[in-house]
């Protein structure tokens, strides 16, 4: 079973580390079960100790929202459907871009540590694919719907470009 809570998005939401547990400055004990289940946080004026539900960053963000982030730059909030949010970014030297997609709102949720590593470095990883593709591309002609022929072909090619779809880093 899937759940989403609205505590998730809440301001005063904590992550301890424990996937068996929620806390919250409303709870910082842990969050009830049933309350965290069937709950409704965004629409009573408290939720426990005189704290209530405070979104973590507008709830209202639309398409031309967008954030100057200290370590990915220029990050665009897009409409997604509920419970996704995504945030759009530019490698820097290219026509080229790049999505982070979350289940809260919380962006300080990602690691934008690892995300900068590689969107600094996104021309080395961008190689180190097609090397990988190529060699595919040699091993497997068939996963691509070509001849081993057309395969050894394509892959010998200086400009080799593919359709990039988007990568879930999990």
């Amino acid at each position: 079973m899937v759940v989403f809570s609205d505590c998730i998005e809440c301001e005063h939401f904590c992550d301890d580390g424990n996937p068996h547990t929620c806390c919250c400055k409303a709870y910082p004990d842990g969050i009830p079960r049933k309350w965290y289940l069937e709950g409704s946080p965004k629409k009573v004026k408290e939720c426990n100790n005189g704290i209530g539900f405070k979104p973590e960053c507008d709830e209202n963000l639309g398409m031309a929202e967008t954030i100057n982030h200290p370590k990915l730059g220029k990050l665009e909030y897009l409409d997604s459907p509920e419970q996704i949010h995504c945030w759009h970014g530019g490698l820097e030297g290219s026509e080229l871009g790049f999505d982070i997609i979350l289940e809260t709102l919380k962006l300080d949720q990602a690691d934008a540590d690892f995300i900068a590593k590689i969107t600094k470095n996104w021309k080395a990883y961008e190689e180190k694919a097609l090397a990988d593709l190529r060699e595919k591309l040699i091993s497997e002609p068939k996963l691509f719907g070509l001849s081993k022929e057309d395969a050894d072909s394509l892959s010998k090619l200086k400009k080799f470009a593919i359709q990039l779809s988007t990568v879930y880093l999990l």
